[in-house]
Parts: structure tokens; sequence; C-alpha cells
């Protein structure tokens, strides 16, 4: 039955209240989002209202494949939408975030429907899921989020297929699952092929024992069909991101003994009943802040542990592979033993972003859980048992924390802190900075007896009046505790904007300027936005911009003696002065500014640059970005091999005095002739979803 608009709206209301600081703009979002993250969108969008294809981008250190960045969701649908209309600031990119925060809560609410669970129990899944610790803990990891806005989609769509045939279901699977490709980090990809490949032997094997009895044949038709199509709409994707792990740092196994500091430790499981904990003592967690966030409520933690008879279906396979993802994320055997002998697990630098494969089913059994307590199935004593156990828990954190509080006189009240002449913001920034590790439990504690109690009263009598008001109490207060040191900065989004504004409009072309001069800018952008050289529309830098696609020969480029001889160089120039095609002597004469040197820039686009210069002596002409397969060259038209220079530019030799004109032409045109298969067949699959049916029945969607 259709469930109306409403349940929808109340999710997006909740997501207003939840995320008040970001949906407002009176806090904008900070670290990779805006260093790692805009950087290259604002470039798709600024070549698209110019009207270049972005190919290439030249502002990344010294030029990547814009196409095959990993990190820029290049080959979304959603990506090509902000880019190609409004175009990439500070306000698309934080409604992008909240978008798919959005929409993994109504996916997860369409999951409630193949379980047959009640209004309320499909709302409280969807809020948790908007406010899990993965959601809250990686605000500021775009396609982390994107990658978990679309799995409870791609599961519920994905469920419908192997429990129906059609192809209309075929087809929208594979939409949905291009969507979380396209815009996922790889490990969410690769996290997704053991998900689903794991449900996919799990509903065989349950089919068979169910009566239905498929053969092998028949229940693998309408999967191939899905997994060949995606195929080839993903076909550009797939052939972008082979064809550039030769050339980066990324593209090579992880070292094992790098995998602690990337991981969910098992300290920060504490993050399941003290949500707040895990903004203070770095030392004890052992990990990155953004990796420890487990909350799901406390709601759902007690229906989590809190068994039904087992005649829920699907229970049990979940609660066993969220348990193992869970170990996954983690640094242990389990986690070094699947690394070793698992197909593309070693390619996962941060493995705990696994953990989104464990909250998404520990909230599947939670709910399922719940739902059997609420008609009265199961042992009806079993939650009360869990939440006595749990009160418990949190009343000896709670006596250990004062303890050390008073005892030990670990706190803030003890310190000596000055909170005058503050404003809100900055007061509210400088309390939370000085609370200790032993203050925040301390608050942490009375919250959760709060909530406790409440649950105790009103969930577990059955009050379905009141569980959906207390989940979203409790979910709301642990996400606006946790955004200041995960999601938002101290600067608004207006303030942000205003230093993003400072960038040169659409792709002009650049000065011929040295090096050192395109690391200079607007002051107080590289604390917020990165390196300025990613805006200033200037190529080359003289610093290495810290960014996911580093090429392998990059450490070697911007060693200290290299960069010396050519910060003073702009990112095209002649010299006289070079021996062998990987050495750089000690002196290079300044040939740009020597009468008998003169370059000019006739074009620039992002894949294109023509040039022509005058020179009264034999040398080298030298182009300042990564080689890389499908750049050409020519030299008075005619197309030239040139020499590789430091292993990573190009240099043509000029072998007499004359004029010349240069063209540097990036052209994939492989990549191009995939691209355009991908698209048509994307677009042939939406025609055939949007053809009505037939014969009338119900929809899909329900």
């Amino acid at each position: 039955m259709r469930t109306g608009s409403k349940p929808y709206i109340l999710l997006f209301i909740f997501l207003l209240v939840s995320y008040f600081p970001i949906v407002i703009f009176i806090a904008g979002v900070k670290n990779d989002i805006l260093t790692g993250y805009l950087p290259v969108r604002f470039f798709m969008s600024e070549s698209l209202s110019a009207g270049y294809m972005p190919w290439w981008n030249p502002y990344v250190n010294f030029g990547i494949p814009q196409y095959a960045d990993m990190s820029s969701s290049f080959w979304s649908p959603v990506t090509w939408i902000i880019a190609g209309t409004a175009g990439y600031n500070i306000y698309t990119i934080t409604l992008e975030l909240l978008f798919y925060i959005l929409l993994g809560a109504w996916g997860m609410y369409k999951c409630g429907e193949l379980f047959d669970w009640t209004k309320e129990i499909k709302l409280i899944a969807a809020i948790s899921y908007m406010c899990c610790g993965f959601m809250v803990g990686h605000m500021q990891h775009l396609n982390w989020i994107a990658g978990a806005g679309f799995i409870p989609w791609c599961f519920w769509s994905y469920h419908l297929l192997l429990n129906g045939y059609s192809l209309k279901r075929v087809f929208f699977s594979v939409v949905l699952f291009y969507l979380l490709i396209s815009s996922s980090h790889p490990g969410i990809i690769i996290g997704s092929i053991y998900f689903f490949t794991a449900y996919t032997i799990y509903s065989f094997f349950s089919s068979r024992k169910s009566g239905t009895r498929p053969t092998l044949w028949n229940f693998s038709k309408p999967i191939l069909l899905l997994i060949a199509l995606l195929l080839i709409v993903s076909s550009a994707l797939i052939i972008s991101y082979t064809e550039i792990l030769p050339f980066i740092t990324r593209g090579d196994k992880v070292i094992s003994a790098d995998t602690a500091i990337n991981s969910n430790s098992y300290q920060s499981w504490i993050s399941f009943i003290f949500p707040a904990s895990i903004t203070k003592n770095d030392s004890f967690f052992g990990n990155d802040i953004s990796l420890r966030n487990n909350y799901l409520g406390l709601s759902l933690l007690i229906f989590l542990f809190a068994f039904s008879s087992g005649k829920k279906k699907h229970s049990h396979f979940f609660l066993i592979t969220g348990l193992l993802f869970l170990l996954l994320s983690s640094n242990n055997f389990f986690h070094t033993l699947c690394f070793q002998y698992l197909p593309l697990l070693n390619y996962v630098r941060l493995n705990g972003e696994f953990r989104i494969f464990a909250l998404f089913p520990f909230i599947l059994v939670a709910a399922n859980n719940l739902q059997s307590y609420q008609k009265g199935e199961g042992d009806s004593k079993l939650p009360k048992k869990v939440s006595s156990v749990l009160g418990l828990i949190i009343l000896l954190v709670f006596f250990w924390a004062a303890v050390n509080i008073i005892l030990i006189k670990n706190s803030i009240v003890f310190k000596s802190v000055s909170f005058e002449h503050l404003s809100a913001v900055d007061l509210l920034k400088s309390l939370a900075d000085n609370l200790s590790f032993y203050d925040v439990l301390f608050i942490q504690c009375l919250i959760q007896l709060t909530i406790l109690l409440l649950i105790r009263k009103y969930i577990l009598p059955k009050k379905v009046n009141h569980l959906l008001l207390i989940v979203a109490l409790d979910l709301c207060v642990a996400t606006l505790i946790n955004l200041p040191f995960t999601g938002v900065g101290t600067k608004s989004a207006k303030e942000l904007q205003t230093l993003l504004n400072a960038s040169p409009g659409g792709i002009p072309v650049p000065a011929l300027q040295p090096l050192s001069l395109n690391d200079t800018g607007i002051g107080g952008v590289i604390n917020v936005l990165g390196k300025w050289s990613f805006y200033n529309k200037q190529p080359g830098t003289n610093k290495q911009a810290a960014y996911p696609i580093q090429f392998k020969n990059e450490q070697s480029i911007f060693q200290q003696q290299v960069m010396h001889l050519l910060e003073q160089k702009p990112f095209l120039f002649f010299s006289s002065n070079l021996t062998d095609s990987n050495t750089l002597i000690l002196h290079i004469d300044d040939s740009l500014s020597a009468a008998h040197t003169k370059i000019e820039l006739l074009a620039f686009t992002p894949n294109n640059i023509q040039g022509k210069f005058t020179t009264d002596k034999p040398g080298n002409i030298i182009l300042l970005y990564q080689t890389y397969p499908h750049w050409k060259y020519t030299l008075n038209s005619q197309s030239v091999q040139p020499d590789k220079y430091l292993n990573a530019f190009s240099k043509i030799n000029i072998a007499r005095p004359g004029t010349y004109f240069i063209s540097y032409s990036f052209i994939p045109g492989k990549i191009k002739i995939w691209m355009t298969i991908s698209l048509i067949t994307f677009i042939l699959i939406l025609i055939a979803l949007l053809l009505p049916p037939k014969k009338k029945g119900p929809s899909i969607l329900l």
C-alpha cells in the first residue's frame, strides 16, 4: 500500500532540526569536504560554464586527469547536474551533502516496507540511519556519505529483484547501483561488492528452504542481466579508474602496519553507548576522530540485543553480517586475514569505513526485533533486562568519570580559562575545547540516563505514540553534540563563500609567472579551503597540495633542491641548459626574460595549450604538466614525441633557432568512446523505466 508523502516530509523536518547549524548555513562544513572535494568539483563547474569538458584539471599540483579522479565523483549524474546548473560553491556542496543524508533516510524507510514494519518503526529506523555514527562522523567525507545514501536504495531494489523478476526491476537496480558506484569512495564500492554478494548467496539458499526451490540458472538470470548492464553503464568509470592506478600512490596495496590508525578501533566501540566520548582523548582511541562513531541510538541498541523468537526472516543473516563487517572495520586478526586473502580488500586504505555495512544491518535487525516486540512475539522481558544491564554500565561509567573529575582534578572546573569578551560561537568552541574526556563522559552519562529512563517508561510498556519522539530526541541530541567536532567549523558558509569568490571566474588564460607566485593569494584560504593554487586558475605550484590523487613521482618533484630551481619558472618555459631527460643541473638560464627568447600563449583551455615562441639558440621547451596517456604534442603542426623531464614532465627538443608554434592537447579518445556507450545505455534504461507498463498492476516502487 502507498504510504503517501507525509513520512518523507517528517524525515525532511527532522533533518532540518538535527543538522540545523549546517542547514541554515550559520556554520559551514570543514576539512576534507572543502580541501579535497570542493576544489575539483568547483573546477568542473567553472570549466563547463566556460564551455570546456573537464577532462584534465591543471590546477591540482601539476595536473590530474579529472575523469580518473576517484574522489571527484566525475561519473556521477548528481555531480554533473550540480556542476552544469547552479555550479559548485560552499552552498551547493553543503546541500549535496544534506541531500545524501536525507536520501539514505528515505531509503531506509523504503526498506521497512520489505519487512512490513509499522510506520512508526520505519521512521525510527530511518531517523537512526540519518543520524547514525557513520553519517555524523564523516560529514567531511562527501563520497562516503554519498555511498551511505544509496546503500539502502540499492538493497531495497535488489531485494525486490531477488524476490520477483521483472525487466523494470532490473533496470531500476542498474540505475541505483550505478549511482552508488559513481558517487562513492572506492572502499564503499568494494564493501558493497562483498555485502551484496553475501546477501545473494543467502537469498538463494533461503529461497530453496522456503519451498520455492528455484534452479541456480533461474535464480541467476536477473542477477547476470543486472551485472551485464551495470558493467556497460559503468564501463567508462571502470576503464578510467583502471587506467590511472599504475600512476598513483594509492594504486598500490596498503601496508598492514598503517591500518591501525585507519580502523574503527575496539576503544571506539564505546560510542555505541557514549557517542560524545569520541570527541576527546585521541591517544586512547588511537584513530582518526571520523572513524570512531558507531552510534545508532539507545532504543535500537537495546533491541539489537533483545533477540526475537527468530520468526523474523533475515535477522540472523543481518546480525552475523553486521558483526563480521564490524570486525573487518577494526584492527584485528580477522581483518588481517581477510585483507591478506580476499580480493580487493588490501587496496582499502581506511578500513574503518566498512562499519557502514555493520550499522546498516544492525538497524535492520533492531527494527525487526522492535516490530516483534510490539506484536507481542518473543520474550517480552528481554528488552527490560538489556536496558537494566545498559543502565548499570552507564552508572558505572558515570561514577568513574566523577571520581576522575573530583579526585584527579581532570576537569574544566579546575582549569584557569577566561571566557570574557567572546562571541556566542567562540564561547561554545572554547568551552568544548577545554572540556576534558571525563567531563564529556560525565555529561554524556547524564544524557543517556535520562534517555534510558524515558525508554523504560514509555517504550518498554509499548506506548507506541511516545516511541518515535524519544528516539528522535536521542538521535538529535547525539548529532548536535558531535557536529562541531566532525562536521562543522567556526566559519559560516557566508565567510567561506567570500573566500571562494576571490577565485577568478571561468578558465582564464594564465600568466607565465613563476610558480612561487601561484601560492600567493588572499589570507586565510589555506586554513579552510586548502591550497590557493586550487582556485587561482594558475597551473603549477611550488609546494605540494595535499590531495587524494598523488602521482608516484610527486615526492621527488617537490624535493627542496628541485623546487628551488623550478619555483622561479612558469609552467611553460624554454631553456638551453638541460642535460639529460631526468636531470636538472644546478644552474638554469632564465631564458624567458632573456632577449633571445620570447614565449606567448595564444590560447588556453583545460585540455589544450597553444603557444608561440621565438628563440635564437637551440634548447628545450618544458611543460610542467604531469605526463599522462592521451596527451598529444605538435610543433609547427607536426606531431612530435617529447622526452621526459625529471621523470614527470614533457620536454620537446628545439634543434635550431627560429619561430615555432607549439600545441599540447589532451584527447582521451578511448574514454570518450566508452563514455558515449555508457551514456546511451544509461539514457535508454531511464527511458524504459519511464515507459508505462503494458498491463495495469502494482508499481515496482511499492
